[in-house]
């Protein structure tokens, strides 16, 4: 209310509403209006939680209503329609406990639903509140869509604790420390089978023990050998490479690592190459009891290493107790190659690819990663992820290569001779994928990320196939499509943050902000580093008024060590808050200032000609881009139109449009526009984006109700 009164009009309404609507669909009331906060009371404790898990569904899309909601069992005495009791008392201090976007039970009626397989929930541990004497033990539901908060960020209204208090728990804490030593080290000696409800699992990268920093990429490629043999395996569900490399030489426990990706055990080990020998040592964690269930060493001859992965996997599927049918021993034993120099040079050439993601880069670990592939194929000529990584090494350096038209067909071939050599692999269709995505044909990209994904689902390997076939679809302007890939990839990896940032980015070019928000919320939470390593994570907040302090400090987490490109982000920043002086101050700083930014800002700084410059410049560099024009390009240019208040705006707008451009939000606040949304044409332009994006809207709100139910 003290910021935004209209806006806070409108969330409450819509919170009552849903609130009344979907409380009476499950024979509840509503009791105890506080304005913020309300009492309900239910027939049964099922009811209760089934309400609480639609509720907050109902309330998460837009407007997002963040909520905190707390469920307990026990008699209330109304008086006037409103509740009082000892039971609500304490509903209200396990509410006070919640952060947004949890739903907390106390123990009493955990004790009703523990036996319905279709809620999941942990314990919290004990807590002392004000005005209750006894401990209260807070249970927090772990369905899909809640957030579980860290018992250490539960504050709410707690009871200080005498120091004579404090001194007996500390007491307790040791005594059961010791027995739990005692037991534990009789459980060791007798290890029994690995045993999860859940077969999902994390391969951590492997340690170089060989003392030489030199033999990193031969361990890396180990790594990631066996994360793609063992994600071949129907039944086990494992993390993705992206996803376990940002805890390379990360020091958290395997049980901290466990909790953040959401899998239950974890794979450890070390490799120590000398010479022609090497031995590989892996253990097995079950992250739940933060117990080593089995371990092991590999010792064989250099030669040996394609069977020693393979060894690698199939012990691993043992100890969790499953099957393997022929076609997984299949594919878990078959090799890329046999011949280990073109596999060492292809370990290397992968260490190099996509190093460099910098503007006005000079590729040149590309170009050194091209000469290594191509040696390995020349030594063994059916090499297939050699030739998949070639492809991709081919379509990422084609922007800039001198001869940049031949690429793209190179990479094609490569792609190709992958999937020749290797039809099993979905190396080879993800390259082909990428290949065509160079080219501008998204229909077939689309077509071979499918594959991939139907090889390989929910890409646990290799580049994101989930996020790639959300962007085609994207740009396809599928939206709801985009939304039902997404939430089927939640659905299957509820831990996977890169879903929720590119859920984000679905919201934001439909101009849902208060959605954006809460997804990017989401994500933080849950590897609060990771989502600030986003840049998309620090671009949506132009649209949120963030402060500069705050934006700064999500663009270093962005962009560490990169002052000037840190410089380039914060020019963007204040031309979005039409702040021209501070804008141009960072320009000479900066890594690479886009001319038409730069165009822009002067001529609002009363620099009319050298501004007109610019934006001439660069409406000229997007005409003879090479290769054709793309939607994003004809927007660009309309922008540079606009900002001289040249009528030709209005035709590029509409190409743009008709090729598919849609960014609503980023439309809506566009500072080029400014000069020209009084004209009868832009509103025009205004109206047509706006109802395509009704449309849209709609498309996503159908599938997130039919997803979610209600």
């Amino acid at each position: 209310m003290d910021t935004d009164e209209k806006r806070a009009s409108i969330l409450m309404k819509h919170y009552h509403h849903e609130l009344n609507r979907i409380v009476s669909l499950h024979g509840g009331k509503v009791l105890n209006d506080n304005d913020d906060s309300n009492l309900c009371i239910f027939p049964s404790a099922t009811d209760a939680v089934n309400c609480s898990i639609e509720l907050h569904r109902a309330l998460l899309f837009e407007p997002a209503v963040p909520l905190k909601i707390s469920l307990h069992i026990g008699e209330i005495f109304l008086e006037n329609d409103k509740a009082t009791g000892d039971a609500v008392k304490i509903a209200a201090r396990i509410q006070a406990l919640g952060q947004e976007n949890t739903i907390l039970l106390s123990k009493e009626l955990f004790d009703k639903i523990k036996n319905h397989p279709e809620f999941k929930a942990v314990s919290l541990g004990r807590f002392y509140c004000e005005e209750i004497d006894e401990t209260i033990e807070v249970f927090a539901l772990t369905n899909e869509g809640l957030w579980v908060p860290k018992r250490q960020n539960l504050i709410g209204k707690l009871k200080k604790l005498s120091t004579l208090v404090r001194i007996l728990m500390i007491a307790a804490l040791l005594i059961g420390v010791l027995a739990a030593a005692l037991f534990l080290s009789k459980q060791f000696l007798n290890k029994a089978p690995l045993s999860t409800k859940e077969n999902s699992i994390a391969i951590l990268y492997f340690a170089n023990m060989s003392g030489d920093p030199k033999q990193e990429y031969f361990c890396d490629g180990i790594t990631e050998e066996i994360i793609t043999r063992l994600s071949m395996i129907s039944g086990l569900r494992v993390k993705s490479r992206t996803s376990v490399l940002q805890y390379k030489n990360d020091k958290k426990t395997a049980k901290e690592i466990a909790r953040e990706l959401g899998v239950s055990n974890i794979l450890e080990g070390s490799i120590r190459k000398e010479g022609d020998s090497i031995r590989i040592t892996v253990q097995l964690i079950d992250a739940k009891n933060d117990e080593h269930v089995w371990s092991e060493n590999y010792d064989r001859e250099l030669k040996n290493i394609f069977d020693l992965q393979s060894d690698i996997a199939q012990h691993v599927a043992e100890k969790f107790g499953m099957k393997l049918s022929n076609d997984d021993r299949k594919e878990i034993t078959t090799s890329p190659t046999q011949n280990t120099e073109a596999y060492d040079k292809y370990l290397q050439a992968r260490n190099l690819t996509f190093i460099e993601t910098g503007l006005g880069g000079e590729y040149s670990n590309t170009q050194k990663a091209i000469a290594l592939l191509k040696q390995a194929i020349q030594i063994d000529p059916t090499f297939s992820d050699a030739y998949a990584l070639l492809s991709k090494n081919y379509s990422y350096y084609s922007p800039v290569a001198p001869y940049s038209m031949q690429i793209p067909d190179s990479a094609l071939l490569m792609a190709k001779k992958a999937i020749q050599y290797g039809p099993e692999r979905e190396n080879g269709f993800e390259a082909l994928a990428y290949a065509y995505f160079r080219k501008g044909n998204l229909d077939e990209a689309l077509k071979w990320l499918l594959k991939c994904h139907e090889l390989v689902p929910y890409s646990t390997v290799g580049t994101s196939a989930i996020t790639d076939i959300v962007d085609i679809y994207l740009k396809k302007n599928k939206y709801g499509t985009a939304m039902e890939w997404l939430l089927n990839a939640i659905k299957y990896d509820p831990k996977e943050i890169k879903n929720y940032i590119k859920k984000a980015e679905v919201f934001e070019r439909l101009g849902l902000l208060d959605s954006v928000k809460h997804n990017i919320d989401l994500a933080k939470r849950m590897r609060p580093e990771k989502a600030n390593a986003e840049l998309f994570d620090a671009l949506i907040y132009l649209y949120f008024g963030w402060n500069y302090e705050d934006y700064r400090h999500l663009v270093k987490s962005a962009l560490p060590n990169d002052e000037k490109e840190i410089a380039y982000q914060l020019g963007i920043f204040y031309l979005f808050h039409r702040d021209w002086r501070k804008a141009s101050s960072l320009y000479p700083i900066s890594s690479n200032p886009d001319d038409m930014d730069a165009g822009l800002v002067n001529i609002h700084l009363g620099n009319k000609a050298e501004g007109t410059q610019f934006l001439n410049k660069a409406i000229e560099h997007r005409k003879n881009v090479k290769g054709s024009l793309t939607a994003d390009h004809f927007y660009d240019i309309s922008r540079c139109y606009a900002a001289l208040k040249d009528p030709m705006y209005a035709g590029y707008l509409d190409k743009a449009i008709e090729m598919g451009w849609h960014n609503y939000a980023f439309f809506t606040h566009d500072p080029f526009y400014d000069f020209v949304k009084d004209e009868p044409e832009f509103k025009r332009l205004h109206r047509r984006i706006t109802e395509r994006n009704e449309l849209f809207k709609a498309e996503v709100n159908a599938v997130l109700k039919k997803f979610y139910g209600y």
